[in-house]
């Protein structure tokens, strides 16, 4: 398989999501599966929403252990058209998602290749995850991803993923009890 990983961070950057990330990116591949990787960042990074659109870093690609990665960098004409919707993006969530990753999308076709299957994994805000599913809707494919769901993301800020999750082909839960939560917080079918 052709295997698109999206992920708002990626190594070097350390964390556990990442490193999760990376790990089964690795095994992938030395099953012989062709793996690929689009980040937003390889630096430790906590700003999600100004990280995610208008501070993007350099777009870069190189290889980390294997593993092909492209960072996404963003034209100055796509951070001002992303800005007003970073600035409201607490009043105006929905909209505000589907705007940006709206944007993000010809990135995304430009560099994301052909795959078979694209695995998102969630940290920080949901635009690379709905520009990847919407990709992965446009290209006919599956789309699966990791929520690395924590208990108290519930309420307004976090419905945007529950509807990734929702529209998703398959969740990844990694443990009983986050498979229990998915359940009963954001009403994902246990199947």
């Amino acid at each position: 398989m052709k295997i698109l990983y999206t992920s708002n961070l990626y190594p070097p950057s350390i964390g556990g999501t990442q490193v999760h990330l990376h790990t089964l990116a690795k095994e992938m591949n030395n099953d012989g599966n062709k793996v690929h990787a689009l980040i937003f960042s390889s630096n430790y990074r906590t700003d999600w929403l100004r990280l995610s659109t208008i501070f993007s870093e350099r777009e870069r690609h190189y290889s980390y252990e294997g593993i092909n990665v492209s960072q996404i960098e963003f034209s100055n004409r796509t951070k001002l058209e992303m800005l007003p919707w970073v600035i409201f993006y607490y009043a105006m969530i929905g909209l505000s998602v589907k705007k940006i990753s709206g944007y993000m999308s010809p990135y995304i076709d430009k560099l994301a290749g052909e795959p078979s299957i694209v695995h998102a994994t969630r940290n920080g805000r949901e635009f690379l995850s709905r520009a990847a599913l919407n990709f992965a809707r446009e290209k006919k494919i599956p789309f699966v991803i990791t929520p690395n769901h924590h208990p108290r993301w519930k309420g307004f800020l976090y419905k945007e993923y529950d509807k990734i999750y929702k529209e998703s082909d398959a969740l990844f839960a990694l443990t009983e009890a986050e498979k229990k939560a998915l359940i009963d917080q954001c009403g994902i079918p246990a199947e």
